[in-house]
């Protein structure tokens, strides 16, 4: 057999990461046999570059690599009935870098409008330049007591066990690779409808919303969707997203573009 090219392609969204894409492509893309896409957004967005790229590009999703002695959300949210309040604590959890482009000044906002009808806590792990920013909107808020820093967690996985709702508010993402990681821990996600990757395999499944705005009302109309959810059909669609994410199947998704560009 002889050598193949490949290039993993995960640029998308920022100016900066624009300007990038172009440079992979004068240098790398042009020369591989395959360009692997991290989504069929991203996909689509490299094949609309002008650069004469569709009959390379293969769509190759990041695999999860779940584990079966990971300890599973139940969250309390699934137990809820559609156009009751949440009863107890909610507990909501996000995660990324500590950056501009995760949007997490205005769900720190959002949620301090929300907690005035339903009670909650948000645990926000990752670090980043934003750190002390953010803290200070968390202090500036009155928010010490229901929103918290947690920093960086090694073990996402585990951690999510804790939690209710997952929640993320992200202006661009290739692939939304958190949102995946927290689905297949049991919980149940919520994020905004801009990201569109993500719902590539998530659209229509019980335990799943998004929000247009990033606002009290918006975001409690997406918990009551949730809540509204059959806890049944939710275990069943983590199962499916397990699979359809885990290391066999990118293996073998992975062979399967190795031979078609060896044809």
């Amino acid at each position: 057999m002889t050598s193949q090219r490949f290039v993993l392609h995960r640029f998308y969204g920022s100016s900066i990461r624009e300007f990038l894409k172009k440079q992979c492509i004068l240098v790398t893309h042009r020369f591989a046999n395959a360009v692997i896409c991290i989504s069929r957004e991203v996909k689509a967005d490299l094949d609309s570059s002008g650069y004469q790229l569709c009959h390379k590009t293969r769509v190759l999703y990041n695999p999860i690599d779940w584990r079966p002695d990971t300890p599973c959300a139940r969250s309390v949210l699934l137990a809820s009935r559609e156009g009751e309040e949440v009863g107890g604590l909610l507990r909501l959890v996000t995660a990324g870098r500590l950056v501009p482009e995760k949007g997490l000044l205005e769900l720190i906002a959002a949620i301090g409008a929300l907690r005035a009808r339903v009670p909650l806590m948000l645990d926000i792990f990752g670090d980043g330049p934003e750190r002390e920013r953010i803290q200070g909107r968390i202090e500036l808020l009155g928010a010490t007591n229901f929103i918290r820093l947690r920093g960086f967690s090694a073990n996402m996985a585990s951690a999510y066990a804790d939690y209710d709702l997952f929640i993320f508010n992200s202006n661009s993402e290739g692939f939304g690779r958190v949102i995946f990681e927290a689905f297949s821990a049991s919980l149940p996600v919520l994020y905004p409808a801009r990201l569109h990757a993500p719902g590539e395999l998530l659209a229509g499944l019980d335990g799943v919303a998004v929000f247009q705005y990033c606002d009290a009302a918006s975001l409690l109309a997406g918990i009551r969707s949730i809540g509204a959810a059959s806890r049944q059909k939710f275990d069943a669609a983590v199962l499916e997203v397990r699979a359809a994410l885990s290391v066999e199947t990118h293996a073998d998704g992975f062979v399967h573009v190795l031979r078609t560009v060896s044809k």
